[in-house]
């Protein structure tokens, strides 16, 4: 069975093929879903909630909760790690309002990658980041990096409120919802994750708040 980027064996409930990207959470770069496909579905071959969850959690560096990062990533790329060169309809991150290459889960512009790398490029895991070199297609450099940034920027606008520094460098342009939308997404998933303690979550549990995220 072929999948939108990669082949799949439902009988034996692994991809054919490795990992487009070398992310799968549990260093197998065959397994589908984590191995728990009767509860998960990867329509596109690329990356499960449940790996994106971890990715998060493994990688932000912003202070702001992992569940604003995964609502902020959903509005960005519709959470595709291989969203490439080209305009981003949301302006994407630090690459200003203008139509330019944005790339990864965060769609980090030029500009954003080359503040990170002067201020965290040495740090571990963003070692040899470049923009040009397509490494912010990578989900763990690109959630690392997109976090730092967003942590800049904070640190920059301290006396802004977090409400006006996401609506003016994030989403559409004079969508002052933006931020109200994201935040709705990050109650919606604090709330599922309260409700459902130590449980592993299929990915249509997720999607009512994910929705919320959505323009």
């Amino acid at each position: 069975m072929l999948s939108q980027t990669r082949p799949y064996s439902p009988s034996t409930g692994r991809w054919l093929s490795r990992d487009l990207v070398e992310i799968s959470s549990n260093n197998n770069p065959f397994s589908y879903v984590s191995n728990a496909p009767i509860s998960q579905i990867d329509p596109s071959g690329l990356m499960s909630m449940a790996e994106l969850v971890d990715a998060v959690h493994r990688n932000n560096r912003s202070g702001l909760s992992d569940e604003f990062i995964i609502c902020l990533i959903r509005n960005e790329s519709t959470m595709n790690e291989n969203a490439g060169a080209g305009s981003s309809p949301a302006g994407g991150i630090g690459g200003g309002r203008s139509p330019s290459a944005h790339q990864g889960l965060m769609q980090m512009g030029k500009m954003a990658v080359e503040t990170v790398r002067g201020a965290y490029g040495n740090n571990k895991g963003l070692e040899g980041m470049s923009f040009e070199g397509g490494s912010m297609l990578n989900p763990s450099m690109n959630i690392q990096a997109g976090t730092l940034y967003i942590k800049i920027l904070l640190n920059q606008h301290r006396g802004e409120s977090i409400e006006n520094i996401i609506n003016n460098r994030y989403g559409p342009q004079n969508d002052s919802n933006y931020y109200n939308k994201i935040k709705k997404c990050e109650e919606c998933l604090q709330k599922l994750k309260k409700d459902n303690p130590n449980k592993k979550l299929s990915d249509c549990k997720y999607e009512p708040c994910l929705q919320k995220a959505d323009n």
